[in-house]
Formats: structure tokens, C-alpha cells, sequence
């Protein structure tokens, strides 16, 4: 459920809304905190993570607390959004 006060704390960022730059930035990020996984290519992962995005089982956020941009697993997101 969405509230008045969710929304000024932050919202999703459609992939397609960021440059090449930003989104391969937030990607890495995305893959260096989420797995161990070294010895994949770079962009076959980040084909991946683009792939969970537009599958929804991922999203970009914003928060506008803290000013920061991020990749999150859905349901962590949703996790997340129960506890406030």
C-alpha cells in the first residue's frame, strides 16, 4: 500500500528513464553486493539483472531520504515497505 508518506520517502525508477551509464553503474553495484559469483562475464550478469528488472523480480529505487539510487530484489523491497 502505497502512502503520502512512502511517496515522499523515495519511488521506482523505470529502467529506460536512466542513461547506459547510470544503469550498468547501478547494475555492477546490484552485482557486487548480491552475489559471489566472479567468474561470469560482466555483461551476461548484467544481461541477467536487466532481465530480472523488466520481470519485475527486481526494481530501481529511489530514496529520497538518503538521496541514493539502488537495485533491490523485489522482495526485499516488499519486505521492506511492510515494516514502515
Amino acid at each position: 500500500m502505497r502512502t503520502r508518506a512512502s511517496e515522499e520517502r523515495g519511488c521506482i525508477v523505470p529502467l529506460d528513464s536512466l542513461t547506459n551509464e547510470a544503469r550498468n553503474s547501478l547494475i555492477d553495484e546490484f552485482i557486487s553486493r548480491e552475489t559471489d559469483i566472479l567468474t561470469e562475464n560482466r555483461e551476461n550478469m548484467r544481461a541477467k539483472v536487466v532481465a530480472l528488472i523488466r520481470r519485475g523480480d527486481a526494481l530501481i529505487t529511489y530514496d529520497a531520504v538518503t538521496k541514493s539510487t539502488n537495485v533491490v530484489l523485489r522482495s526485499e523491497f516488499e519486505r521492506l515497505a511492510r515494516s514502515e
